[in-house]
């Protein structure tokens, strides 16, 4: 929280930075569009998640930094509602 004389100024840089190390993502590339809003995401019994509840807690990490950055809402739901 940074204050400052328009209000008060949220910013989650260090919670983002400390998450995309933890999930082993600091070497990708950004993206305008995390996820195309037309796919689908589809059950594969063949390929199950080597840790579901690795995959649980970065949903649930990002689920509290979309609070301040819609630009994840619809990528948030999204895995949320396949978890």
């Amino acid at each position: 929280m940074i204050p400052s004389t328009a209000g008060i100024f949220l910013s989650q840089r260090k919670y983002f930075t400390d998450l995309v190390h933890k999930s082993s993502m600091a070497d990708t590339k950004p993206t305008s569009t995390p996820l195309s809003t037309t796919d689908k995401l589809l059950k594969d019994f063949n390929d199950l998640l080597p840790s579901p509840t690795k995959y649980r807690a970065h949903v649930r990490n990002l689920q509290y930094l979309r609070l301040t950055r819609p630009d994840i809402a619809l990528i948030t739901n999204k895995l949320a509602q396949f978890m």
